[in-house]
């Protein structure tokens, strides 16, 4: 868990060394998730993210790159059971930006790879109700792509942004095999506050 962190945190510092990055930030917020790619009838939980960032580029495109915990979840309603997928998040995404002026609104595409730490299923009848980790089941990369837009609200130096993000995961994260067709493809709306320092 942290040398997967420390990996990702490295290539942030890496990578905002070499474009010079014009603003860092930091970030959190509130997610909503379910499986997709399954024949189980999944529906949305709560989870949660935050974490650091920065972003290069002028006007009207820029580029962002950030390192987030996120917690990604699922809920398993006929059966009671819901998961948390905790991961090292790395989103790198292009931001367009059409209008000047201290209320900025933008949109974002872009690219997510992220370190898988744990998995855990809970409600788990079969073992009292108690958790399950599911972690040797389960790959290491979940990767997908991003979208999102916001407003930045600027004052001098500082910003405070907010942004809507989905998250929509390509890979099938789990090793578990069986006749149910079980394809653990994340899929994740998120809202997001960040504090912004222009350097």
């Amino acid at each position: 868990m942290r040398l997967g962190g420390t990996i990702l945190a490295g290539l942030l510092f890496v990578f905002a060394w070499h474009v010079e990055a014009r603003t860092i930030k930091v970030l959190g917020g509130t997610a909503r998730g379910k499986y997709a790619g399954t024949a189980m009838d999944n529906s949305f939980k709560g989870g949660y993210l935050f974490g650091a960032g920065f972003e290069s580029g002028s006007k009207p495109i820029s580029y962002e790159m950030d390192v987030l915990y996120f917690l990604k979840t699922n809920a398993y309603p006929s059966r009671s059971w819901s998961y948390e997928m905790r991961e090292v998040s790395l989103p790198v995404m292009a931001r367009f930006k059409p209008f000047s002026g201290a209320l900025g609104f933008f949109i974002a595409a872009g690219v997510e790879i992220a370190l898988i730490l744990s998995h855990k299923q809970y409600g788990w009848p079969e073992r009292d109700g108690m958790s399950w980790d599911a972690t040797d089941f389960t790959r290491k990369l979940d990767y997908g792509l991003v979208f999102g837009a916001g407003l930045d609200f600027t004052f001098w130096k500082i910003s405070l942004g907010i942004e809507g993000r989905y998250h929509h995961g390509l890979a099938n994260t789990t090793r578990f095999q069986s006749d149910g067709g079980y394809e653990f493809n994340t899929r994740e709306f998120v809202v997001l506050a960040a504090l912004k320092l222009d350097l």
